[in-house]
């Protein structure tokens, strides 16, 4: 994935080049817009590791580990209003891709946004298909400790009245910044929210979901608030994410769906489908990677068994209808925490290889034993 060689004129102050680590977290340098040029095309140095930080930023490899360089992917490029508003400073964000420092400039193989574009590439080039999607998280808000609202409220208008100008805020800058909200409202667990992203063609999915957690993180922090996405931050708050997705064919033909079958499942979605959940333990691995997370599977939220069945939210696979879409699947065997580059990218390889190795059994098996879902 070649970075681009055109720029923006960088009509603000400062320019976040950003990245995300293997954990999901955000990470990035700041570049003054009279820099901005230069390290456009000369790339910012970085040191490897930092795409492989854990929650606590500590180096994951030695002191001779290589440094990298970061360009930036242009059509990434968006407004941060989030930062810098406390002393109204103008801030850009640009998603970058690393590369090793040799002379054919190798993009870095760890770098999760980049082996999640290789993949959405290969899709495309192998079956013609493209990837619409969108991600749904639960996430919890604190203040001085206290959880914002008590549990039990889950949609309720007058406990979210309380801070629901946090709400409207993260939703604006989100539409500043290219990111669409399609929904808010709490869900059970105290100060828990629930907020779906509206769906998008392909890379940018991913991305919105990336850019959703740093707004609604930082802009608590301007209001001395904590927000986390973490799995049980405090007792029975199981955090959750989930990723709605169709297969689509030349942008206008939803290969997900056939209206004919009981489900309307296509065969090739099922195929896709058998593949997911032949993989689901390692796909567990990097959707449920802590262990607040992966010791929860089951027990709320995230998916209680490896199934499918249509619109039980129990299942690894849910099978949804939507008037203006038709069918899509929703997975659900994701912790709110996880990388989303890394969860789409674990969708992909499964639901390819189910579809490359025709795994039916997989998916008749699980269809038996639909009726234990009460499906």
């Amino acid at each position: 994935m070649a970075a681009s060689q055109t720029h923006h004129n960088p009509d603000c102050d400062f320019i976040r080049f950003t990245w995300c680590d293997t954990m999901g977290i955000a990470r990035a340098k700041i570049v003054p817009a009279f820099s901005y040029v230069n390290v456009v095309k000369a790339g910012i140095g970085m040191q490897s590791s930092s795409c492989l930080f854990g929650t606590e930023s500590k180096d994951t490899v030695k002191q001779q580990e290589p440094d990298y360089f970061a360009l930036p992917y242009m059509d990434s490029w968006h407004l941060c209003p989030w930062s810098g508003s406390s002393s109204n400073t103008k801030v850009a964000q640009v998603f970058v891709q690393l590369h090793q420092k040799d002379t054919d400039s190798t993009p870095c193989e760890f770098d999760t946004r980049y082996i999640c574009w290789k993949l959405l590439n290969r899709m495309k080039k192998e079956l013609g298909f493209q990837l619409y999607s969108s991600f749904e998280y639960e996430f919890a808000v604190s203040k001085e400790g206290v959880p914002i609202t008590g549990g039990d409220k889950a949609y309720s208008p007058l406990a979210m009245h309380k801070f629901e100008s946090f709400q409207f805020e993260v939703t604006k800058r989100l539409k500043t910044a290219g990111v669409l909200v399609e929904s808010i409202g709490l869900s059970s667990g105290e100060g828990q929210l629930r907020v779906a992203l509206q769906p998008v063609v392909g890379l940018k999915s991913a991305g919105n979901a990336f850019t959703f957690k740093q707004c609604v993180k930082e802009t608590a922090i301007e209001r001395a608030m904590l927000a986390t996405f973490m799995t049980n931050p405090w007792l029975d708050v199981r955090n959750s994410g989930c990723l709605n997705f169709s297969l689509w064919e030349n942008s206008t033909d939803n290969v997900t769906e056939d209206l004919s079958d009981p489900d309307g499942l296509s065969d090739l979605t099922k195929l896709w489908i058998a593949g997911v959940l032949k993989h689901a333990g390692a796909i567990t691995a990097l959707t449920c990677h802590t262990n607040n997370c992966y010791n929860s599977a089951g027990a709320g939220g995230v998916a209680s068994s490896v199934s499918y069945a249509s619109e039980h939210r129990g299942c690894f696979v849910r099978v949804k209808r939507s008037m203006s879409s038709g069918t899509y699947l929703q997975f659900r065997g994701c912790g709110a925490a996880a990388n989303p580059y890394l969860v789409m990218s674990a969708i992909l390889v499964a639901g390819m290889d189910g579809i490359k190795e025709k795994i039916e059994s997989e998916f008749n098996w699980v269809r038996k034993q639909k009726k234990r879902l009460g499906n």
